[in-house]
């Protein structure tokens, strides 16, 4: 039996009055799960003694040994959809991802190093820093096995380039696991919400696109860790490559790689954001608000924020 050190010490019939509907009975199986983490896998009896840490939140599976729990979590790409999503009551545990890997400092051999990397460039302690970010990583590193994840991410640049990283996280978990990758199925591609479009979604629509989520291969999840390694290592070429394979995991997979590489011409150029953001200055307006806005509505692949915009709109700005 694995209990918590401070658990609670019920009989079983006193389980069964805390969990009405549970049908346990003598000789059943029973697991329970608090959060994520199983504090008890045992054949119970009726005076068998069972110890509970914080009994909120539970499953409770009858039958034989062969039932195993499943901890499912959510991977949501932000705040704007980890705000709504409740709404939509779909199960599992919430992590947010609190990163904008398209831009900034990539450098370490190891995740604490990268961790710190990540924080100096953002202008964070490192305390801030694990408390903002770090900590909902380690959600996902420290799930347990049978774990399901599913990836909300967008199709858009942005999103994919973390999509890579998390993937590149649960591929060096050691435990048996599923996943899969849930977009924006609700939205057709001439919607000018396509590239970008769980911020505005309503509860039914996130539902579809849980409905529609796509399962990764053993294949697929190994793909993702080589584009997050290419990414990461500034390998514009191999990039390219990986780019190639076809895979309804990563549906827009070249198109995404093509506008990420645009952005590093080989001729020393200037890149394709800022000959965008450049022609907008010139012929519509200097104005950063009406700059984001057009470049928006020319340019959603890439699913630039106002940090990253900005500092692009500050560069050609600088050189008019």
């Amino acid at each position: 039996m694995h209990c918590s050190k401070r658990g609670r010490t019920l009989k079983l019939q006193q389980f069964v009055s805390l969990c009405p509907g549970s049908g346990l009975a003598n000789n059943y199986l029973a697991i329970v799960l608090n959060f994520n983490k199983i504090f008890l896998i045992s054949i119970c009896s009726g005076q068998d003694i069972i110890k509970i840490s914080r009994l909120q939140q539970y499953l409770i599976v009858s039958g034989n040994a062969k039932n195993l729990a499943v901890m499912v979590y959510n991977i949501l790409n932000g705040d704007s959809l980890a705000y709504s999503f409740p709404d939509a009551k779909i199960e599992g545990e919430i992590i947010v991802v609190r990163e904008g890997l398209i831009d900034g400092e990539l450098s370490g051999d190891n995740l604490h190093d990268f961790w710190q990397s990540r924080a100096e460039y953002m202008g964070l302690t490192e305390v801030e820093y694990h408390k903002n970010v770090v900590k909902e990583f380690e959600k996902l590193m420290n799930a347990p096995d049978h774990s399901e994840f599913n990836l909300w991410f967008e199709y858009d640049l942005f999103c994919q380039v973390n999509m890579w990283f998390v993937i590149s996280i649960i591929n060096s978990l050691p435990i048996k696991k599923k996943v899969f990758a849930v977009y924006t199925s609700y939205l057709d591609k001439t919607s000018k919400q396509f590239w970008n479009g769980f911020g505005p979604a309503k509860s039914d629509e996130l539902k579809v696109c849980y409905a529609d989520r796509i399962p990764l291969s053993e294949a697929d999840i190994n793909l993702g860790q080589q584009l997050w390694k290419a990414y990461k290592n500034g390998n514009l070429e191999e990039l390219t490559n990986l780019s190639k394979h076809q895979s309804s995991a990563f549906p827009y997979l070249q198109e995404v790689v093509n506008a990420h590489v645009d952005r590093f011409p080989k001729d020393g150029t200037k890149g394709r954001p800022e000959k965008v953001i450049e022609d907008i200055t010139k012929n519509i307006s200097t104005d950063f608000h009406k700059v984001f806005k057009e470049f928006w509505n020319r340019e959603s692949i890439y699913g630039f924020g106002d940090t990253q915009l900005k500092s692009l709109y500050d560069k050609v700005m600088h050189h008019r």
